[in-house]
């Protein structure tokens, strides 16, 4: 009798979490809401309808907020699309497409012409009236389609995929080139307020750069643009150089996420896996370090404690950045395993509300074992989100266990 795969195990409860609770409302064909909200004893929760004015009262103690993010879409459509590819399966294929669809005919959310902002841009959210885009939030709906195109290319024949995600990886890379200075080491902001963020915390630098390697990827070397991006990621690595033990968990979680990215372009392999192996070593420190045997919650966003595990800012993270360099050194593969069973293990199991099987909600308390430790507006146990925590912990769930089950199979292709 075979072992049933506990990776593949907890994507499939997470898969039927979106499928089962509010968050995903009609299939995926009008998308993914940003996140459930577990009102009771929430002292964020004014702060949170304030923020956020669009949210359905689902169920006593429960709320759905609407908004649909384009960066929580993206991450949802890359977790179908590879449970399709992996598990395999046609109704996440489906969804998968369903999700695309809504992201580039259905929602607006793709700015396709106006020119008082950035063709090719995502704004934040449906319900915006205006241009809003984040340094991260947009770099990862240039990462996902490039990632998507790399493992399917006939999604690009439907979508444009690469031409969109190079568009705005173009314009991101004129952003860093005009905000990134590292003389300011500080308030790197863009001085013509077209993004939001501060490029000195890997927390919006890190995609940004993700986004830069994987359309270096698709450059011609003798380009100028080639030139110019790959000057970009040559500086922020050397930036880096001097700052990479000063940084805190979370941030040092992203900085794993933009080596595990990295090497999947051949020209950036080499300094993917020198970034890995001094990111880890640091995050590793904080590990051993902790007697709770976690990464502690260190995000100014989320509730702070080494007790406090972070499914928002961290823990999610530094998992998606473990799965992603373990398909290309397997060094990594036991520290992702660990830390996926760990998440496995704390996965919620619907006792408390049915609603919420089979997700993980924003922080768990490792001093009690049970999901608690505070909330903020955007950060802590009451807030459960599609994308950020849900959808990138079960993409790294099922890269582990595709990876332990073939431990010797090439991976540039993205899982080809």
């Amino acid at each position: 009798m075979t072992t049933p795969n506990p990776f593949f195990e907890s994507a499939r409860r997470n898969l039927r979490w979106f499928r089962e609770s509010p968050i995903m409302a009609g299939g995926g064909t009008w998308g993914v809401g940003e996140r459930l909200v577990l009102t009771e004893d929430n002292d964020a929760l004014e702060k949170i309808r304030a923020r956020f004015p669009v949210f359905l009262p689902y169920a006593p103690g429960l709320e759905v907020l609407e908004q649909r993010r384009s960066d929580c879409n993206f991450q949802a459509a890359l977790l179908f699309w590879l449970a399709g590819k992996i598990l395999p399966s046609q109704e996440d294929q489906k969804t998968a497409r369903d999700l695309l669809d809504f992201l580039y005919f259905r929602s607006g959310l793709l700015n396709k012409t106006d020119e008082r902002s950035v063709i090719g841009g995502w704004t934040w959210t449906h319900i915006q009236r205006n241009f809003n885009l984040w340094m991260d939030d947009n770099a990862w709906c240039s990462v996902i389609p490039f990632l998507l195109a790399k493992g399917e290319p006939e999604l690009d024949e439907r979508y444009n995929l690469r031409k969109w995600a190079g568009l705005l990886a173009s314009d991101l890379r004129r952003m860093f080139n005009r905000a990134f200075d590292p003389a300011k080491e500080k308030d790197m902001e863009d001085p013509e307020k077209t993004y939001a963020g501060k490029l000195e915390h890997p927390h919006w630098a890190a995609p940004v750069q993700c986004a830069l390697a994987l359309y270096l990827e698709r450059l011609d070397p003798a380009s100028g643009e080639y030139a110019a991006v790959e000057d970009a990621i040559l500086r922020y690595l050397h930036f880096l150089d001097r700052r990479l033990a000063t940084y805190n968990a979370s941030e040092l979680c992203y900085l794993m996420l933009l080596a595990g990215v990295m090497m999947f372009v051949p020209l950036m392999e080499a300094r993917g896996r020198d970034l890995a192996r001094r990111t880890y070593a640091e995050l590793e420190r904080r590990i051993v370090g902790n007697p709770y045997g976690i990464l502690p919650a260190e995000h100014d966003e989320a509730p702070i404690g080494p007790e406090k595990a972070d499914l928002i800012y961290t823990v999610n993270f530094c998992m998606t950045g473990l799965a992603l360099a373990a398909l290309h050194d397997t060094n990594y593969l036991e520290p992702a395993r660990k830390m996926a069973l760990f998440l496995a293990e704390i996965q919620d199991d619907g006792s408390e509300r049915p609603e919420l099987k089979g997700c993980w909600r924003g922080m768990y308390d490792c001093k009690t074992r049970s999901w608690g430790g505070g909330n903020r507006y955007e950060g802590g146990a009451g807030s459960i989100y599609s994308g950020w925590t849900n959808a990138p912990i079960a993409i790294a769930q099922l890269l582990v266990g595709w990876r332990t089950e073939h431990p010797d199979a090439p991976s540039n292709g993205f899982l080809s």
